[in-house]
């Protein structure tokens, strides 16, 4: 799960979302299996990055007036080139050894520009497709030179456009719509996949009920509480994985549009219980769920368990709210990693205080999880400069590249890009 805050209403957005992984071209041919999800609480061990891995690198981002980045909203690593999105929507471009090419900024009201960006993804071209919530999906060159806009058309009211995949020469998307009506709150959940028009193809709608919970003080509403189980997409090779809220499913989609399923999830005694809250604060929820996003290679999934009041573990961090409130949130996270075919499961504890992840023993760097993919099938993630010199002082630990790295970094330099390569 996770919370998002408007700015004139306090809302907690409790998100339960699912796995989506499936066998790709260069798998083994593989069964469809069942994850247990409670053999995580069997017990953790530390597990080693170089278990599912073969190499790592850091890639320093160049620091210069012209590309500074402010906060990483995603990543993108696509023909040698690294696509940072901040949140400011622009998107800046650097190459393999992070030295800046340009930066895309397009965001305005004009026919040229987006307002926006939800999802973006560069093509092997170095071509940028760009996602607004309204639905907009425009083309840029590498420059930013506008190439075209075309929309998804619905008939779904207030829909605003999330992700996009795409499989083939087709593309998927997935969306929400929020409307408040009366007493009578909806929330629904959408996918659509469409060809390379945005003509719709087919699409799915699943309505949440009790998705809404509305407080109110001295007569007005307070605070909203909205439980928002998405449809959740993710690309491996030439397929999406589409996992369906409610069917503890995940679905392999062709870029022909077929479904199969490919297996399924097994909470054991640990499932959503009758009478469970749906708006409890996620570390004290009285089941076990899955977050997104998820990770794969060919014979190793990486999954994310909100584990809630079972969690060995809970850490609590300061964060701030989008109105400026500050809050803790508390980690009641388990990663594991399971085996395509057999979904055997191994959980894993946190290799230092405080930290989630892969203990980094092919460099000496900081624990290490992805949290976004290449389309080479690349693990990416990025620490801020400051992290990299703690990483490097570390005695005994860093190698010698590592250390040699850090010796010409700056504490307010850009982050540091990290790129894992999968055991194939």
């Amino acid at each position: 799960m996770k919370e998002k805050f408007l700015q004139t209403l306090l809302v907690v957005l409790s998100i339960s979302m699912g796995l989506v992984c499936c066998n790709a071209p260069g798998d083994k041919s593989q069964d469809k299996f069942v994850v247990k999800a409670y053999e995580i609480l069997n017990g953790q061990s530390v597990v080693n990055l170089s278990e599912i891995a073969s190499s790592i690198s850091y890639i320093p981002l160049e620091t210069t007036d012209s590309s500074m980045v402010s906060n990483i909203s995603s990543i993108h690593y696509q023909s040698g080139k690294i696509y940072v999105r901040d949140n400011t929507d622009k998107i800046f471009v650097f190459n393999d050894k992070g030295k800046f090419i340009n930066v895309i900024n397009r965001k305005g009201r004009g026919p040229e520009e987006y307002s926006e960006i939800r999802s973006f993804a560069p093509s092997a071209a170095g071509e940028l497709y760009i996602l607004s919530g309204q639905g907009d999906f425009l083309k840029y060159d590498q420059s930013g030179k506008f190439i075209s806009r075309k929309k998804i058309v619905t008939d779904e009211e207030r829909v605003t456009f999330d992700k996009f995949e795409f499989v083939g020469n087709n593309i998927m998307v997935t969306a929400y719509s929020m409307l408040l009506r009366g007493s009578e709150p909806t929330v629904k959940n959408l996918y659509f996949f469409c060809d390379d028009t945005l003509g719709v193809i087919m699409s799915d709608v699943r309505e949440q009920h009790n998705a809404m919970k509305i407080t109110h003080s001295g007569g007005q509403v307070s605070a909203i509480s909205i439980r928002w189980d998405p449809f959740y997409i993710n690309r491996f090779g030439d397929y999406a994985r589409l996992y369906y809220p409610g069917r503890d499913t995940v679905f392999n989609v062709s870029k022909d549009g077929g479904f199969e399923q490919f297996f399924a999830i097994d909470y054991g005694n640990y499932g959503i219980k009758e009478g469970s809250d749906p708006f409890a604060p996620r570390h004290e929820q009285d089941h076990i769920s899955l977050a997104t996003p998820f990770f794969e290679t060919n014979n190793h999934l990486l999954l994310n368990f909100l584990a809630g009041k079972y969690a060995p573990e809970k850490v609590e961090r300061p964060a701030t709210m989008i109105n400026g409130m500050e809050y803790k949130s508390v980690d009641a996270n388990i990663l594991a990693i399971a085996e395509k075919g057999t979904g055997k499961l191994k959980a894993l504890a946190r290799p230092a205080e405080g930290e989630n992840g892969f203990k980094e023993d092919l460099e000496g760097g900081p624990v290490f999880w992805p949290s976004y993919t290449g389309t080479g099938g690349e693990f990416i993630s990025y620490k801020n400069a400051y992290q990299i010199l703690d990483a490097a002082g570390k005695a005994g630990e860093a190698s010698r590249s590592l250390q040699s790295l850090a010796s010409l970094l700056k504490e307010e330099d850009n982050p540091v890009v990290i790129i894992v390569k999968p055991k194939r």
